[in-house]
């Protein structure tokens, strides 16, 4: 679902989850503007810049093998955006785990994201990613 949507800013979302999705450090950050402020999630300190950028690179993808995101619904308003989404990973010990959230985004004038805030739990998905990866006991 896309309400009132924004073919520049859908494509730049689309690219941001791709390079995720394709553990591409270079295309992410070129979704991003260089004075980026991203809270990865929502109540961590903020990482600002591309500097502060690869910082929340590491919290997307140093724990998955896989990481691919489905975009459930994208509400569009003046130049920013909330995305419901579903994610399915691969941990890096093989288990697989899905977790739910909503990250909203702010584009500057060159649709590039200024902000990221992202509501969802990380520590539930790595928990149960540890769970479904570890190895039974004898």
């Amino acid at each position: 679902m896309t309400i009132l949507s924004d073919p520049a800013l859908e494509e730049s979302i689309d690219r941001y989850y791709r390079a995720i999705a394709g553990r591409t450090l270079t295309d992410w950050l070129a979704t991003l503007s260089a004075d980026v402020t991203m809270h990865e999630p929502a109540e961590s300190l903020p990482a600002e810049g591309h500097e502060g950028a690869r910082d929340a690179w590491k919290v997307l993808t140093a724990p998955f093998r896989e990481l691919h995101y489905e975009r459930r619904a994208t509400f569009f308003s003046g130049a920013g955006a909330a995305v419901f989404w579903r994610c399915n990973a691969v941990g890096v010990t093989g288990g697989r785990a899905g977790a739910e959230g909503i990250t909203i985004f702010e584009f500057d004038a060159d649709g590039l994201i200024q902000t990221v805030v992202s509501y969802w739990d990380p520590a539930a998905l790595l928990i149960a990613l540890a769970a479904e990866g570890a190895e039974p006991s004898h």
